[in-house]
């Protein structure tokens, strides 16, 4: 016979497992910190969705962050290229202390790529579309602002969302081009639909 004082119902220790679980669901892996700086908020954001170092946990195996950090200076640089940064400086150092590791990426900018010739046009035949101009104009893809693939790419939607909406089904872009100078600091972009 079990003693009184370890008497319980199949309720009580169901309840009990349940509470266990739930303590252990929710209680997640320590995140480890990777600290950037020299960068604003944006550019911070997406070297973040760029970098896999950032999603390992502090019990990650030391080989595993290694490899990451050795990698982060090339996902670095893409990150900062799409923001328009192609001559930027990192430095960079890896800690491994007691509890967890930690990651500094200290980043020096430089002089972004800026557009320098900006050709945006479609071609609607013999008669003209205003719809086409406004989403042209909307693009807001100017020469001397800091080139942003994010604006290039957002400008060749909002020009394929309007050739869709006008009923021009058989219309595509005859030229999508961007040349990039980084020694020159300039960007040029050719965009033709047709």
């Amino acid at each position: 016979m079990i003693p009184a004082l370890f008497r319980l119902s199949t309720f009580q220790v169901a309840s009990i497992g349940s509470l266990v679980c739930a303590c252990f669901l929710v209680v997640p892996a320590a995140q480890a910190e990777v600290q950037l700086t020299g960068v604003n908020k944006d550019v911070a954001t997406t070297i973040l969705g760029y970098l896999q170092l950032d999603d390992e946990p502090c019990d990650a195996p030391k080989w595993r962050v290694r490899r990451l950090f050795a990698a982060a200076e090339q996902e670095i640089r893409s990150a900062l290229e799409v923001s328009g940064y192609y001559a930027a400086t990192i430095e960079q150092e890896l800690q491994h202390q007691e509890a967890c590791w930690q990651a500094d990426f200290r980043i020096s900018l430089g002089e972004p790529v800026r557009l320098r010739q900006v050709l945006v046009s479609a071609d609607t035949g013999s008669k003209p579309d205003t719809a086409f101009y406004e989403a042209i104009k909307q693009c807001a893809l100017q020469p001397d602002d800091v080139f942003s693939h994010a604006s290039y790419e957002a400008c060749k939607q909002r020009i394929a969302r309007v050739a869709e909406d006008r009923g021009y089904f058989s219309g595509s872009f005859e030229v999508q081009k961007v040349d990039v100078y980084p020694a020159e600091y300039v960007a040029d972009i050719t965009l033709k639909y047709r």
